[in-house]
C-alpha cells in the first residue's frame, strides 16, 4: 500500500509537471507568436525631371472619378465563458452591440466553470486557438499574466478610473505585479446562514459569533433533532471551510513575500483540529438522505456559500443560473427561512471571510484588443451612459455581488435586497473580506487541488491534522521554490 507522503509527493510532482509543462508552451508560442516584422521602408522616388516633358494625349485626358469609399469591415470578437445564465449573456451582448455599432460578439459559449474551465482555455492557449476575450477566475489570473496569455489593461481608456472605485481585496485580484489585467463580473464572498427557525426551535437570541457558540447549538439542535435535523451542517468538514474560519479570526494564510505562514501558526492546526472533532466525535457534519440541497430543504441549519446564491434559495431570484441541470429558483422547503449573519470566527470581534473575483480579460493573441477592450469594459464596467449597467443587472436579478464602492450606495441596490438577505451583515463581512489565500501565486491552483485532498484524508482518519499543516506548507514552499528556479 502506497504511503501517504508517497502519495502527496506523486500528486506534487504530477501537478508541477503539467503546471511546468503549460509554462513552457507558452512561453514557446509567445516566441513564435510575437507581433509581425515591420513591412520594408519605402524605396525613394526618383527625382523629378529639370524641364516638364510636352503633354501627352493621355494626360489631357480627363482624371477619373475617385474610387468608391469601402465600408469599414464589421470586427468579430469572441468571448469565452462558461454557461451561468447564458440567455443574460446575450441579451447583455445584444446591448453592447446596439452600443458599439460595427463589433459583434460571438457567443455565449456553454460549458463548465471551475478546474474544467481552466483546463480548456490553458489547453486552448498553448494550442494558439482564436481568442480574444475571456472569463478569468481569480486564481488564475497569475498564471495567464505569467505566461502572457492576457494583456495587460493600465494603458486603455478608462481603466485608471475603474480602478479607483473598487473595493481595496477587489483589486488585488484584478492586479498582478502592479499591473491591472481584469475587469469585474462578480465577487463571491463566502458568507455564513442559518436556518432561522431552527434556532427559534432551540430558542437561541442569536447566529453563532465564535466556533464554540456554534458547536454549542449545532449539538443542541442535533440533540433535539428539530425538524428532523440529522447534521445541522451537510457534509464534511472542507480545505474551504478551514480557510473561511482561520481567515474569520483575523488571519492571513500568506505574506507579502507569498510565504506560507499558517503553516508555523498554532491556530491554523487548531482549527483543523476541532473541525476534525465536530465531524468523527460531535458528529454535527454529515450527509444527510437530502443530499447537497439539505440546507435548502431545511434538513440542515447552518452553510458557508456565495452570498448571491441566498437569493435563489429564498426563491428570489429571477432566472435559472445556468443552462441545464439548473437547481431550482424558487429555493427548496426551506426558502424564506434562511438568511445571512456575520462570519463566526475563533477570535471574538473578528470576522472576515474569502472573496473570489471573477473577471474579464483579453487574450494577447487578440487581433482585436481596442475593441476587446471595449467589450470587457462594458462587461465589467461602465456602458456609453456611464452606468455600471451589467453589474447592477446581475446584482438586481441574481444577486451577484459588485466590486465597485459606488454600486453599494444606490437606493435600488438597498432595496433589492429586501425579503431575502441582511446587507448590513453582508458588509461587515465583505470589508473585512481578503483575496482567496495564494492566488497571486502561479502555481496555487495545483497546489489547493493537493491540499484539499490532504484535508480530505485527515477527515477520513487517514493523515493527522498537523502533519497535513506541515506538509501543505512544505508542499506550497516546494512549489514556489520550483517556479523561481524554472522562470530563471
Amino acid at each position: 500500500m502506497e504511503s501517504l507522503q508517497g502519495r502527496t509527493g506523486a500528486r506534487s510532482r504530477r501537478g508541477l509537471l503539467g503546471f511546468g509543462a503549460s509554462l513552457a508552451g507558452a512561453g514557446f508560442l509567445a516566441a513564435c507568436g510575437g507581433d509581425t516584422a515591420p513591412a520594408p521602408a519605402p524605396t525613394a522616388a526618383k527625382a523629378a525631371p529639370t524641364t516638364a516633358p510636352a503633354p501627352t494625349a493621355a494626360a489631357a485626358a480627363p482624371t477619373a472619378a475617385p474610387a468608391p469609399t469601402v465600408a469599414k469591415a464589421e470586427v468579430k470578437i469572441k468571448l469565452a465563458m462558461w454557461d451561468y445564465n447564458p440567455q443574460i449573456v446575450r441579451e447583455n451582448l445584444d446591448l453592447f452591440e446596439k452600443q458599439n455599432p460595427g463589433i459583434k460578439v460571438e457567443g455565449p459559449e456553454t460549458g463548465p466553470s471551475g478546474e474544467e474551465y481552466r483546463k480548456r482555455m490553458n489547453t486552448s492557449m498553448v494550442a494558439g486557438e482564436r481568442n480574444d476575450t475571456m472569463y478569468m477566475r481569480d486564481e488564475d489570473a497569475a498564471e495567464w499574466a505569467e505566461a502572457k496569455w492576457v494583456l495587460a489593461l493600465d494603458g486603455f481608456p478608462g481603466a485608471a478610473e475603474l480602478d479607483k472605485d473598487e473595493y481595496p481585496f477587489v483589486s488585488e485580484q484584478t492586479h498582478y505585479k502592479g499591473k491591472k489585467y481584469g475587469t469585474i463580473y462578480y465577487i463571491g464572498p463566502q458568507v455564513a446562514m442559518y436556518n432561522q427557525e431552527h434556532l427559534k426551535a432551540i430558542g437561541a437570541k442569536a447566529p453563532p459569533a465564535t466556533f464554540d457558540e456554534y458547536r454549542e447549538q449545532a449539538v443542541q439542535i442535533k440533540r433535539q433533532k428539530v425538524n428532523g435535523v440529522e447534521f445541522p451542517r451537510f457534509g464534511k468538514p472542507s480545505e474551504g471551510e478551514l480557510e473561511v474560519w482561520y481567515l474569520s479570526s483575523g488571519k492571513r494564510m500568506f505574506d507579502d513575500n507569498l510565504e506560507p505562514i499558517f503553516g508555523k501558526d498554532p491556530l491554523f492546526k487548531e482549527i483543523l483540529n476541532k473541525l476534525f472533532q465536530a465531524y468523527t466525535g460531535d458528529r454535527i457534519y454529515g450527509d444527510d438522505p437530502s443530499g447537497p440541497a439539505a440546507f435548502d430543504n431545511g434538513k440542515a441549519t447552518y452553510n458557508w456559500t456565495s452570498f448571491y446564491d441566498l437569493k435563489r434559495l429564498n426563491g428570489k431570484a429571477t432566472a435559472a443560473g445556468c443552462q441545464s441541470n439548473c437547481p431550482s429558483i424558487t429555493g427548496g422547503a426551506a426558502a424564506g427561512q434562511l438568511m445571512n449573519y456575520v462570519n463566526p470566527s475563533f477570535v471574538a470581534g473578528k470576522t472576515g471571510t474569502a472573496a473570489i473575483c471573477r473577471q474579464y480579460a483579453i487574450a494577447s493573441a487578440s487581433k482585436f484588443p481596442q475593441e476587446s477592450w471595449k467589450l470587457i469594459s462594458f462587461l465589467g464596467g461602465k456602458d456609453k451612459d456611464g452606468k455600471y449597467y451589467v453589474a447592477n443587472r446581475w446584482w438586481v436579478e441574481q444577486g451577484l455581488n459588485f466590486g465597485y464602492k459606488s454600486m453599494g450606495e444606490t437606493a435600488e441596490v438597498k432595496k433589492s435586497v429586501e425579503g431575502w438577505g441582511d446587507l448590513d451583515a453582508y458588509n461587515k463581512v465583505v470589508t473585512s473580506a481578503s483575496p482567496r489565500p495564494g492566488v497571486k501565486g502561479p502555481w496555487s491552483a495545483v497546489w489547493r487541488a493537493d491540499f484539499t485532498k490532504m484535508v480530505a484524508d485527515v477527515m477520513d482518519g487517514k493523515m493527522a491534522a498537523n502533519d497535513a499543516v506541515d506538509q501543505g506548507a512544505q508542499l506550497w514552499t516546494t512549489m514556489k521554490e520550483k517556479f523561481e528556479k524554472d522562470k530563471k
